[in-house]
């Protein structure tokens, strides 16, 4: 799944006011007309969340607002063992129960696996970094 960043600076004039409220004024560490690969996507409070890698930092991911970007290539990758292997939108991924789409260690442990990126487990990381790095390879 690949998606271009739109709006890297939303402006409460312009964008709809939660994705202002969201971005707080904040600089975001996006790049409007960048490609990002998509490493997960949750959905909190009724909004889709996609996780890339911010312009500053590859270690984890962030997470963005899915209507920050556009969606360019609706593929999923073969790791996320999903029913559906493309969306046409981000928001037409059927997360059903679950809190995050991903890779299995994530997709299982949902916020708890990216609390132990955050924390820099060891075991957490690894997977991660060989999930990533298959993910950018392509």
């Amino acid at each position: 799944m690949l998606v271009r960043c739109t709006i890297d600076h939303p402006d409460p004039i312009l964008h709809d006011e939660w994705l202002s409220r969201w971005a707080n004024g904040s600089a975001l560490e996006l790049t409007q007309g960048t490609l990002y690969p998509v490493l997960a996507v949750s959905r909190y409070e009724g909004q889709y969340f996609v996780f890339v890698l911010g312009d500053e930092s590859n270690r984890y991911p962030l997470a963005f607002p899915a209507a920050l970007f556009d969606l360019v290539d609706g593929r999923l990758p073969d790791s996320w063992d999903r029913a559906e292997t493309r969306v046409a939108a981000v928001a037409e991924l059927n997360l059903g129960e679950r809190q995050i789409c991903s890779f299995e260690p994530w997709a299982q442990a949902e916020d708890a696996f990216y609390e132990q990126l955050l924390d820099e487990d060891p075991v957490a990381l690894r997977r991660f970094e060989a999930y990533r790095d298959s993910i950018l390879a392509g």
